[in-house]
């Protein structure tokens, strides 16, 4: 298969999860939900930490943030495949309700739980390689290290969330086919996900302007009206962000597995392509 046809899936891909979304706006409460059990856990285990000491001279705070940082990669494993379920159900041509989602997670829940403290260590050791304090080329030598195994990471793993759930592997065998599976499909996947990231970026990018004009002119309202809407405009990415790339896992799986770009309400891939 050539690296044009590839692009051209990719971008089939991301249209078809676009649909999901316009299908199944249900689908943008799990993120929604998502933000606001890290925000209560943050209030529940970091704030009290925060008002009893400093966090220089509280010995418990890195201990509490780290409670709170797995407990948070829990969260978001969980969510994240609640996405993935219900836009599989969605392509398999059902029409998945809220409570649909939350099915499967919660039957491969020790499953998630695992990949939740592997992922949490791994980017510990990332961001410990990361902030390792050297001089001159060895800090940069450093950082671009820690940046490859971070991107490379998170490329052989995309899949490991519909793997766990669908094939029911344990965490490490769901990493070795995530990556095979990646392997396989490597350019509709990077096709995909840098559509998905440039078109969410679009959509702040008017709001950035905006605020950037705001602080130009130096007109204190006009900094609070265009602050507030570039607010509004990074929570709405952030949603769509979080949503999309869990329909990307599934749609991407989806296509892995079947070797066509899966339908939603019954557009197939040739009707995209004209």
């Amino acid at each position: 298969m050539g690296f044009l046809e590839r692009l051209g899936r990719g971008w089939g891909i991301v249209l078809q999860s676009f649909r999901i979304v316009k299908a199944d706006k249900e689908i943008l409460v799990y993120p929604i939900l998502q933000g606001i059990i890290i925000l209560g856990l943050g209030a529940l285990i970091l704030l009290p930490l925060i008002f009893n000491a400093t966090p220089g001279e509280n010995p418990g705070f890195l201990l509490g943030v780290i409670i709170f940082t797995a407990i948070s990669y829990l969260v978001s494993a969980f969510f994240q495949a609640a996405i993935v379920s219900s836009a599989s159900i969605r392509f398999s041509g059902k029409n998945p309700s809220l409570k649909d989602g939350f099915i499967q997670p919660l039957k491969r829940f020790f499953a998630l739980f695992t990949w939740a403290i592997v992922s949490f260590f791994v980017a510990l050791l990332i961001g410990a390689r990361r902030g390792k304090q050297q001089e001159g080329n060895a800090q940069f030598e450093s950082q671009a290290v820690a940046s490859v195994a971070e991107l490379t990471w998170s490329l052989i793993t995309f899949y490991v969330i519909p793997v766990m759930l669908f094939e029911k592997l344990s965490v490490f065998k769901a990493i070795g086919r995530s990556s095979s599976l990646f392997k396989k499909t490597w350019g509709e996947n990077v096709a995909a996900r840098f559509t998905i990231h440039t078109l969410i970026g679009l959509i702040m990018l008017p709001f950035i302007l905006l605020l950037i004009w705001a602080v130009y002119v130096k007109s204190i309202s006009f900094i609070i009206i265009s602050g507030a809407l570039f607010g509004i405009s990074l929570l709405i990415a952030c949603v769509l962000q979080v949503v999309t790339d869990g329909i990307l896992r599934a749609a991407l799986y989806h296509y892995a597995i079947k070797g066509k770009v899966p339908s939603v309400l019954g557009i197939q891939a040739k009707d995209l392509f004209g």
